[in-house]
């Protein structure tokens, strides 16, 4: 079973040092993306010089001196590659490009990554990779000395034959060094520009050349589960909640949710206690999300309005990844946490619940239209300031039937390039909040320990759920 049924268009953009594992992790996606296109600037350059087209003649005329091509023709390159019908049907990995952050603003132009994956090993595992490699002369398959040998000393594993051990002439230690100076050089600017994007996903385990079962359901996942762990805040006990937190890590959510509404005094919800949570929690694969909700929408704190926006504000500049607003917050609310939020680099999730019922499609559709025009035409808040930051419409399911309202709105408001989160709570709901994310949910919500809504079911059943339903 492939996961193409599920996922009709992927676009992906890989992205890594010499060595990371690219050309491994492509084989992975295409195995269960069969339909996916490979596109590699590479390919693009070779096959557009071989039948002569008037870019591929321009890029010869600099390959031939040495020199590299230049932006302009390159992207153009790209661009047409990009606009073809199988592109167009069942998406892209795109496989060494951009190279340049002006590549990077250009690409943004033209299409928009789902997802911007980048392959992060340690050093010590490129230099193996690439030092170590060599391949059969008769049948191409891929060994290395340090990381892959073949079981006979000698001999191919595949047909068999006398193994000749030569290397490229650029695979050498020094050559690697040279190749990754100039990397990081480069690749900084256009690492944070997909990370602004919220698009960037980090590879972060050493995967080697030929992987396990277990190894390639695990890349799987980065192509579509990301999993929310919410973490009750009861007390500012730094130890408690260190250890609730490592708990938590342990797991490897892809964001954690800190409940404030849950502290045992509001007093205790300080910046400088805030902004420990963050320090405690953020790495480079885990986003941040702080969440203060009201009790009519299923929070644990009845809080003044003066009291509710000065601890918004506190956790805003603590310096996570995302606030949640509830939709049905004052006009004051959402305009002070929005201006505040741009002002620091923090993206606001317009969050939106119901705890009896799940609406029609039209009436979700209608939620999240009349906040759009409320944001725009009342509180003078522009759809382009905004448009990153995600909205979550969550439901209650009084039959199965109303699993079919989010998964729906999860794909239409997604391929309109809008983040949605939605599912419906409730026993009757853990078919949408299991699916969500097959069908463009931002991210869907596990438990670890204390549950903080009806239905939520805990993070290392929903990926168990994944492996059986959608990897079989």
């Amino acid at each position: 079973m492939t996961i193409s049924g599920f996922t009709p268009k992927k676009r992906i953009i890989l992205f890594g040092p010499p060595g990371a594992g690219k050309g491994t992790f492509t084989r992975v996606i295409k195995k269960f993306l069969p339909d996916i296109v490979h596109i590699s600037t590479g390919d693009i350059f070779r096959e557009n010089i071989s039948k002569k087209t008037p870019l591929g003649v321009n890029a010869k005329s600099y390959i031939d001196k040495g020199q590299l091509v230049p932006d302009a023709i390159t992207i153009a390159l790209v661009e047409d590659r990009l606009k073809k019908e199988d592109v167009e049907q069942f998406g892209y990995i795109l496989d060494g490009f951009p190279r340049t952050i002006e590549q990077a603003r250009a690409l943004s132009e033209i299409t928009l990554p789902d997802m911007f994956l980048l392959m992060d090993p340690p050093t010590e595992i490129l230099i193996q990779r690439i030092v170590g490699r060599y391949s059969c002369q008769r049948c191409g398959k891929i060994y290395n000395k340090y990381l892959l040998k073949p079981e006979t000393e000698g001999v191919c594993d595949k047909c068999g034959s006398v193994l000749e051990i030569k290397q490229r002439a650029d695979d050498t230690e020094e050559a690697l060094k040279t190749r990754l100076d100039g990397y990081q050089k480069k690749s900084k600017a256009i690492i944070e520009y997909y990370e602004k994007q919220n698009v960037l996903k980090r590879v972060k385990k050493a995967f080697v050349l030929e992987l396990t079962n277990d190894e390639v359901k695990e890349l799987i996942d980065l192509l579509i589960l990301n999993i929310c762990v919410p973490i009750q805040v009861k007390s500012n006990d730094a130890s408690e909640i260190e250890m609730l937190i490592k708990n938590v890590k342990k797991a490897d959510p892809d964001y954690i949710e800190f409940r404030l509404d849950y502290i045992d005094d509001i007093s205790n919800l300080t910046s400088g206690f805030l902004k420990k949570l963050v320090e405690l929690s953020k790495d480079a694969g885990t986003k941040i999300i702080f969440t203060l909700r009201s009790l009519a929408e299923g929070g644990q704190m009845d809080i003044s309005e003066q009291n509710k926006l000065k601890i918004i504000a506190d956790a805003i500049v603590a310096g996570p990844d995302y606030i949640d607003v509830e939709m049905s917050s004052s006009d004051t609310l959402i305009r002070e946490a929005v201006s505040l939020a741009i002002q620091n680099s923090v993206k606001v999730i317009f969050s939106y619940h119901d705890f009896n019922k799940t609406p029609s499609y039209d009436e979700a559709r209608t939620i999240i239209s009349e906040f759009e025009e409320r944001l725009t035409q009342k509180l003078s808040i522009g759809a382009i300031t905004t448009r990153d930051f995600p909205y979550k419409l969550i439901f209650t399911a009084q039959s199965f039937e109303d699993n079919l309202i989010p998964i729906r709105l999860c794909q239409v408001i997604s391929e309109m390039r809008k983040n949605i989160i939605s599912f419906c709570m409730g026993e009757l709901g853990i078919f949408s909040r299991v699916s969500c994310v097959k069908y463009g949910s931002f991210f869907t919500f596990s438990s670890l320990g204390d549950k903080t809504a009806p239905g939520q079911i805990s993070i290392y059943n929903m990926r168990d759920a994944h492996r059986i339903l959608y990897k079989a």
